[in-house]
C-alpha cells in the first residue's frame, strides 16, 4: 500500500534513528526504498546493516552525486510499487503512528491526494526545540483532521507559505504527482512547488497531531538560501507558477504580488542585500505600486467588513 522512500546523503549519524522509526510504524503494509547519493561518510555501512530486513525492498547507491534531492525523489518514485508515497528524509524521525494516521485519512477520502501532520522540531542531538503549531492557521485549534479543497488550499495558503515545510510530514497518492518536473529546477523552493501541485485538483487533509520530528541544523540549504538574493528569485518563479496553476484572476494575482513585494522589501532590509535588489525583483512586474495599493485595500476591506 505504501512505498517509503529514504533518500540519503551524508546523514550517517542520523540514518539509523530514521530507518528504525520507519520500521517501527504501527501500520505494516509498506516497502522501504533506501537511496544513497554517493555519500562520503559511513552511510553505506549503516545502510548495509538493514539489507535483508523485513520491508526493505530496494537499496540503491549512486556512483556519482546527482546534485539534486529531487532526482532522488524521482528515482524512488520510479521504483515504488505502492499506491501511496512517503518521502522520509534521512535526518528526520517519525512517531510510530504517523503512517497509520495518514493512510487512514487518505483511505477515508478518495478525493484526497495529500495528508500531512504537524511537526516537533529537534536539533542535531535530537533535543526538542519546539512545534510547528500549524493548527493556528489550518484548524483553529480543532482536534482531529481538517479537510480542505486543494485548489483553495493552494491559492489561499500555499501561494504565501509552504505548510508542508518538511517532506517527512506528508504522505501522498502516487497518481497525484505533478504533471511535469518543473519543481526540480528549483534549488530552495522546489519542495514547496511540489506539494502545491500535488494538492491541486484534489482534497488535502491536515492531521492536527505532531507525529513527525523535523530536524533543523546549520547545514540545511533552506537556511543558507534565505541569507542571499537567490531565494528571492525563486520566490518570484514559485508564486507565478502557483498562481498560473490556480488560474488566479487578475485581481487576486495583483493582491498576491502586492503582498510579496512588501515581503521582499522587508526581507531585503533584514538580510542586507544590495540597494538595487528590490528594483531588480520587480523590474518586469506590471504596475508594482498598484499591486501594493490593491493588496492594502483588500486587507483593509477584509478586517473592516469581513
Amino acid at each position: 500500500m505504501v512505498s517509503v522512500i529514504i533518500p540519503n546523503y551524508c546523514h550517517a549519524k542520523y540514518l539509523r534513528e530514521r530507518i528504525d522509526s520507519v520500521l517501527a510504524q504501527t501500520y505494516k503494509d509498506f516497502e522501504v526504498i533506501i537511496l544513497d547519493d554517493c555519500s562520503t561518510d559511513e552511510s553505506r555501512e549503516v545502510i548495509e546493516s538493514y539489507r535483508g530486513r523485513e520491508h526493505v525492498a530496494h537499496i540503491v547507491y549512486n556512483e556519482q552525486n546527482s546534485g539534486s534531492p529531487f532526482k532522488q525523489w524521482q528515482k524512488g518514485v520510479s521504483l515504488a510499487s505502492g499506491e501511496y508515497i512517503w518521502i522520509a528524509e534521512s535526518d528526520d524521525v517519525a512517531y510510530d503512528t504517523l503512517l497509520e494516521e495518514c493512510v487512514k485519512a487518505l483511505d477515508a477520502n478518495k478525493r484526497a491526494s495529500l495528508a500531512f501532520v504537524d511537526c516537533e522540531y529537534i536539533d542535531e542531538k535530537s533535543n526538542h526545540t519546539g512545534f510547528t503549531h500549524l493548527s493556528r492557521r489550518l484548524a483553529c485549534y480543532r482536534k482531529g483532521n481538517t479537510t480542505m479543497d486543494g485548489n483553495r488550499f493552494v491559492a489561499r495558503r500555499m501561494v504565501f507559505q509552504n505548510y508542508v515545510m518538511n517532506a517527512s510530514m506528508a504522505v501522498f497518492r502516487k497518481d497525484a504527482l505533478p504533471k511535469d518536473d518543473y519543481y526540480s529546477t528549483f534549488h530552495y523552493c522546489g519542495d514547496w512547488l511540489f506539494w502545491g501541485e500535488v494538492a491541486l485538483g484534489h482534497d488535502v487533509v491536515y492531521i492536527n497531531k505532531p507525529l513527525n520530528k523535523f530536524r533543523r541544523h546549520a547545514t540545511c540549504t533552506t537556511w543558507q538560501g534565505v541569507k542571499d538574493f537567490n531565494n528571492l528569485v525563486e520566490w518570484r518563479r514559485l508564486v507565478e507558477r502557483l498562481l498560473d496553476d490556480c488560474k488566479a484572476s487578475n485581481s487576486y494575482r495583483a493582491y498576491a504580488l502586492g503582498k510579496y513585494q512588501l515581503r521582499v522589501k522587508r526581507h531585503i532590509n533584514r538580510i542586507g542585500c544590495d540597494n538595487g535588489s528590490y528594483e531588480r525583483w520587480v523590474a518586469d512586474i506590471e504596475h508594482p505600486l498598484r499591486n501594493i495599493i490593491w493588496y492594502r485595500l483588500a486587507k483593509y476591506w477584509y478586517y473592516m467588513v469581513g
